[in-house]
């Protein structure tokens, strides 16, 4: 037993000393377990709310975070990559701490005006979802806008252990209150965003506690006189950024927007189902991407493209052919005979991981070389292409269109970030 144990433990010390032996090699494996995290909770939340809270609940939910995404991009989101090469270029030194606390500051004040202007739209412009929810709609939006700065900082910095930490306590939280409301049977859409909610409030308390410690910050820090060189640089990314960004969202949010129109809650349902459980697919492609972004600080790194890419081709084609073996079984097991819609759009979406990958890698390598205009102009053109094709196949081929028009268009906008990169890198 003695020897055993010696040699397990001689095994496990081997593995953390390889993990620790190389700066990227141990970055991804973070990266990883906090995506693994984010997939296996994802999936339990894909499984537990339809079935318990009901297809339609899921589906308002769903159009929820769908709204989020494309108004957030109007409440400062666009800052948080903006201060990304500054982070990454100088970690939480000097000028990466500064850079933080002007971003910091740029986004409250963003945020502030931006909510004066949504809630004046509302009333003119009346979303009854939004209207009937716009409490948590608003609290929500802030939290998440607010994690994206923190997370966004420890992966610029490469500090992915805490990004570990954050996911960790988000998604432990979450599950746990899911199983709760349902125990006590609470079962509303306030009860839904009331769990998203407390989430993201206590992975964001933990993520500031870190920064300010890390960044040796204090309250006089946000009353300092203002960088207004850097400022001006952060807000010109900023514009582009929030463009680019708009286009993105257009891009992957504009599905569901469309499925609500022309569908039914049912069918919004159905389709995030699809959706959510192949974007759970790049748990493995996105710790390749963290791990080797920061290196693309450095100049002529067209070889570190080309590994990188080839990592993701190969392993997001496995990821494909997964989906075609084993989506059947998994959601009749899984969710049962009333959702085998899921199955026919799990095969239209089993290559959306490879395209959603390799964009998130070019445009990632883009926005460190200050090339935000360009990846603005890519995503308008594919935008233009998933919104034409949307309107044309939904009347015919409903959810099956829109997932076809999808991915159509991000294998359009990475071709077209490649021709940008290929000219830089």
């Amino acid at each position: 037993m003695g020897t055993l144990f010696q040699k397990n433990y001689k095994m496990i010390t081997k593995i953390f000393a390889l993990i620790s032996s190389n700066k990227g090699r141990r970055e991804t494996f973070w990266a990883l377990l906090a995506k693994l995290i984010s997939a296996f909770s994802g999936i339990i939340i894909l499984f537990y709310v339809p079935k318990f809270w009901g297809i339609d609940t899921y589906g308002n939910l769903a159009l929820i975070l769908a709204y989020i995404s494309i108004v957030e991009i109007f409440f400062g989101n666009s800052i948080n990559p903006a201060i990304k090469k500054e982070v990454t270029r100088h970690g939480f030194e000097s000028e990466g701490r500064l850079a933080f606390t002007t971003g910091l500051g740029t986004k409250v004040v963003w945020f502030a005006l931006a909510l004066i202007i949504l809630r004046c739209l509302l009333f003119l412009i009346p979303i009854k979802i939004l209207n009937d929810n716009f409490f948590f709609f608003v609290l929500l939006m802030f939290l998440m806008n607010f994690w994206g700065l923190v997370v966004n900082c420890f992966e610029a910095a490469h500090k992915l252990f805490y990004e570990f930490v954050i996911y960790l306590l988000e998604y432990g939280t979450t599950i746990l209150l899911l199983f709760y409301f349902v125990l006590i049977n609470y079962k509303t859409l306030h009860s839904l965003l009331i769990i998203f909610i407390a989430g993201y409030a206590l992975a964001l308390l933990y993520g500031a506690i870190i920064l300010k410690n890390k960044l040796h910050l204090n309250l006089k820090d946000f009353f300092a006189k203002t960088d207004y060189d850097l400022l001006k640089i952060i807000l010109n990314r900023t514009f582009y950024l929030s463009l680019s960004s708009a286009s993105f969202v257009l891009l992957t949010r504009i599905d569901t927007i469309l499925l609500s129109h022309f569908g039914s809650a049912t069918d919004v349902g159905m389709y995030n189902i699809a959706a959510e459980l192949s974007k759970n697919a790049t748990i493995v492609s996105i710790p390749i991407i963290l791990g080797s972004v920061p290196l693309f600080i450095q100049p002529n790194q067209i070889k570190l493209f080309i590994s990188t890419a080839t990592k993701l081709i190969f392993v997001n084609t496995l990821i494909f052919f997964g989906f075609l073996i084993f989506s059947k079984t998994f959601v009749l097991m899984v969710y049962g005979n009333r959702f085998t819609e899921v199955i026919m759009l799990l095969y239209i979406l089993g290559t959306y991981p490879l395209f959603l990958s390799l964009q998130n890698l070019s445009s990632e390598i883009l926005i460190l070389n200050e090339k935000a205009s360009s990846l603005f102009l890519n995503a308008v053109i594919a935008i233009l292409i998933n919104i034409t094709l949307s309107l044309c196949l939904v009347h015919d081929f409903s959810v099956y269109g829109i997932a076809f028009a999808t991915i159509i268009a991000y294998a359009v906008w990475f071709c077209l970030n490649l021709r940008v990169l290929l000219k830089i890198l």
